[in-house]
């Protein structure tokens, strides 16, 4: 149990060190950083490869819905939509105290912010949005799922 909670603490100790910077210029960037939403942090594409591989105890949700779910998953990942109903939302994660980690397409997609600010608002309380998404994480040569579109 020890190995999890160092990368989870390491991952988002990379995190700040990359979004930090990043966190004053949101509206440039795309980060979910800034000052507009500090109620959760970021993680980075390391941050994110380091607990995956760590096997840490998290709820990875793909955000993406409609046309633009290609049926890729990082691995382990569950697809949920921030239309979705508080039940489904629960369903998917259902302990408000377990670490959850949100992504969509790329910076420019909006659902996977969409998703945290209501979880949040849910009262879970370790939301993290990696901002990067998909195309992020397969440009660093990670590999994907393919699963079935919901």
């Amino acid at each position: 149990m020890r190995k999890p909670m160092l990368a989870v603490m390491a991952a988002l100790v990379v995190c700040a060190a990359v979004y930090g910077e990043e966190a004053k210029t949101e509206k440039k960037s795309g980060c979910c950083c800034g000052a507009e939403t500090r109620s959760f942090g970021c993680i980075d594409t390391k941050g994110l490869k380091a607990l995956i591989d760590a096997k840490a105890p998290m709820v990875l949700l793909d955000t993406r819905a409609g046309k633009f779910d290609d049926g890729q998953r990082i691995d382990g990942a569950k697809q949920i939509s921030p239309e979705a109903s508080d039940a489904e939302i629960m369903a998917v994660a259902p302990s408000k105290d377990a670490l959850v980690v949100a992504y969509c397409t790329n910076l420019k997609c909006p659902a996977s912010k969409m998703l945290a600010e209501k979880m949040i608002s849910l009262g879970y309380k370790n939301v993290v949005k990696y901002p990067g998404g998909i195309e992020e994480w397969l440009k660093a040569g990670n590999k994907a799922e393919k699963g079935a579109k919901p």
